[in-house]
């Protein structure tokens, strides 16, 4: 069915912890996009606030020898969220998205976004979990209106652990070719066209120009 979950199914995604992923060498920005300053506060910070209203078990997946900057720990500390070092020096989202299984709830799965598309919504992260659950999907995401697929903002189920370990292992680190070996349910654009703001869903804020372009 599409459209927005009904309220009585809002339950449903505070069990699924939300991993977002910041910390990454951020080298298309010139500095860690994390950080970046939109609309008042850190990019990061969107992606948290939507990470909070989905779950109360949120988590910023950043990278090892950050887990102790002042400013990581000062930004987990107001905006209420766990820090969680990645597992892997950096391989990648496909190694976040490992970090994020792991740090989870055994026998759950867990909701991947990335920290640097502000324009989310809850609605959108609900549709895509209603699919990913009614369809007992490894992986559930969205396609965007030129086609790409955008495994960032995206629903893993446990299963997917050890086939993205397996990858990592074989320094496979193409994200979308995870897709490949696991039942993976993709939403075409079409199907999320309706809600509120779907047409700036997936600006991603990559570089200095995409950032000025915004602002």
């Amino acid at each position: 069915m599409k459209g927005e979950m009904p309220a009585g199914q809002a339950k449903i995604e505070a069990t699924l912890p939300v991993a977002i992923l910041a910390g990454g060498r951020s080298r298309r920005m010139g500095r860690d996009k994390a950080f970046v300053p939109f609309e008042g506060r850190p990019l990061v910070a969107c992606a948290i606030a939507l990470g909070r209203a989905i779950s109360p078990l949120a988590m910023l997946v950043v990278h090892r020898d950050q887990l102790d900057e002042d400013r990581y720990r000062q930004l987990a500390t107001d905006l209420e969220i766990r820090l969680c070092a990645d597992d892997y020096d950096y391989k990648g989202p496909l190694g976040g998205l490992v970090t994020a299984l792991r740090s989870g709830q055994p026998g759950n799965g867990v909701v991947l976004l990335a920290c640097d598309m502000p324009y989310l919504t809850r609605e959108l992260i609900q549709l895509l979990i209603e699919r990913h659950r009614v369809g007992g999907y490894a992986a559930t995401i969205p396609v965007d209106q030129e086609g790409r697929l955008q495994p960032l903002v995206g629903v893993y189920s446990e299963s997917v652990l050890p086939v993205a370990e397996e990858m990592i292992g074989l320094e496979i680190l193409r994200f979308e070719a995870l897709f490949d070996r696991v039942r993976t349910r993709v939403i075409d654009f079409t199907e999320i066209a309706h809600l509120r703001g779907s047409e700036r869903f997936f600006t991603n804020l990559n570089r200095p120009a995409d950032l000025e372009a915004e602002t």
